[in-house]
């Protein structure tokens, strides 16, 4: 009898592959908005901490419209994987959507610190550090974010107004 339900996982779990595969590719990239959310729930349905299949859902969200349901996966994508650069970025995005680019800014922010530099960096690179430049820039960029949406749009980077 033992052998019989070991056989019944066998073929079960054999069975299952073909489905999960094509939830997989759905949910990476289905022209249906609506096929898509349905793949990667079913991928979240079987794998709750799957953070990729949160942030593409989130997209898929997002491009339907539901700005508050594509923000909450992408907040749980990076409750599961805190240096998911993507699911930041894709956060940001949202927020900008909604005209909350203080959140926006800080997500994008946030990714852009996740990812590391693909140019190599000459030794006189490395000795001048940039990042003090970087910060009194983002500081006066967010002098002008204390009054929210009061800011004119073309204060905004151009992804900010799309």
């Amino acid at each position: 009898m033992r052998w019989l339900w070991i056989g019944a996982g066998f073929v079960a779990a054999a069975l299952s592959q073909p489905v999960l595969a094509d939830d997989k590719q759905d949910c990476l990239g289905h022209k249906d908005e609506q096929q898509r959310i349905k793949a990667c729930s079913a991928i979240v349905d079987r794998f709750p901490t799957d953070a990729a299949a949160y942030d593409q859902r989130g997209t898929a969200y997002r491009h339907k419209g539901d700005l508050d349901q594509a923000i909450a996966d992408y907040t749980r994508a990076i409750e599961l994987n805190p240096n998911y650069a993507a699911a930041y970025n894709s956060r940001g995005l949202a927020h900008a959507s909604k005209g909350d680019y203080t959140r926006a800014l800080a997500d994008v922010t946030k990714a852009d610190e996740l990812v590391p530099s693909t140019k190599p960096r000459s030794s006189a690179a490395k000795a001048t550090d940039r990042k003090p430049k970087l910060k009194v820039a983002r500081a006066k960029s967010n002098a002008t974010l204390d009054a929210p949406n009061e800011a004119p749009a073309s204060a905004w980077p151009t992804w900010a107004s799309k």
